[in-house]
């Protein structure tokens, strides 16, 4: 083989790979936000489970006070899946329309922080998402993860 033809086919793998690359980054944010979305049914079944049995401390409103890690098989809060750790919620006892947090985003490297968001007087339960690149690719986001249908991402009330 000479270094012609080695050339053309490392140039023809660099462009191969260039068109594959981003594929499969993706295919792994696809999956992260499906994972995300499973998470977040998981935890609203657990409310309701706990608010119709009343089983634990309700609210005014007849949901839990809190979500509590001890309801879940694994022993502590489902995954965050652009933490890679356990949920952080935001407990608030906002009014009963309110939906939404003010707030849907977070910053995923940043320890500690809320990453979802509780109002134990709906039982309404979302859960935050990383800034996108632009208001509209993160709003999508948002309502993929939370299978909802915000429409801005300032709005917190029906």
């Amino acid at each position: 083989m000479t270094l012609a033809e080695l050339a053309i086919v490392v140039a023809m793998l660099a462009i191969l790979a260039a068109i594959l690359v981003p594929m499969f980054g993706s295919t792994s944010d696809m999956a992260r936000t499906e994972a995300m979305a499973s998470n977040a049914v998981q935890v609203r079944s657990m409310i309701l489970q706990h608010a119709s049995t009343r089983d634990v401390p309700l609210s005014a409103g007849g949901f839990p006070t809190t979500v509590q890690a001890t309801w879940f098989k694994i022993g502590h809060l489902p995954e965050h899946a652009w933490t890679g750790h356990s949920l952080q919620i935001e407990t608030v006892g906002a009014a009963a329309n309110v939906i939404y947090p003010a707030s849907k985003t977070f910053d995923p490297r940043a320890a500690g922080v809320p990453n979802a968001w509780y109002n134990t007087t709906n039982g309404r339960f979302c859960v935050r998402i990383p800034a996108q690149s632009n208001t509209t690719a993160t709003l999508q986001l948002f309502n993929d993860v939370n299978k909802c249908a915000a429409k801005t991402l300032a709005q917190t009330t029906e």
